[in-house]
């Protein structure tokens, strides 16, 4: 039951920064705290020995901090998307589809490339727990998202 407190309180803080930013008013603390929590949820669902620990974390900040680029870039486009729901052009809409897809694609080859370094440093079912966290974080994260973001008029 902790954990999925745990989940959603990641998940609220991540689509309020989200929807604060595409809004314009919201300060990084929402996506701080979320943050936080997600990695206390990773080092509660994943136990890893000293030295897996040691391999493992330095890993993830790399990783966060990309994936933090892509979420920044995500919520840029949300913001488009939100401010020009009823004047968009087919130039900006092309151009959004576009981004997205390359958001989508970068965040593959990010998780691939995490993916090749965690197989050399730790065990393949401990990589697979890793990966399941992030996995649902992301579809919940995806889902509530999508219920606050209303589709094109």
């Amino acid at each position: 039951m902790k954990t999925i407190k745990l989940m959603l309180t990641i998940m609220a803080c991540l689509v309020a920064f989200q929807l604060s930013a595409a809004e314009g008013d919201g300060p990084n603390l929402d996506l701080e705290h979320a943050l936080t929590e997600k990695k206390a949820l990773i080092e509660e669902y994943l136990p890893l020995t000293g030295q897996e620990k040691q391999a493992f974390w330095p890993l993830y900040e790399n990783y966060m901090k990309e994936l933090v680029k892509l979420f920044e870039r995500r919520t840029a486009l949300n913001k488009v998307l939100m401010d020009k729901q009823k004047t968009i052009t087919a130039e900006q809409a092309r151009a959004m589809v576009d981004e997205h897809l390359d958001i989508v694609s970068e965040s593959v080859k990010l998780k691939k490339s995490m993916l090749a370094k965690l197989r050399k440093k730790i065990p393949d079912v401990k990589i697979l727990k890793y990966f399941q966290v992030e996995i649902k974080i992301e579809a919940a994260y995806f889902y509530l998202l999508s219920e606050n973001i209303p589709l094109l008029k």
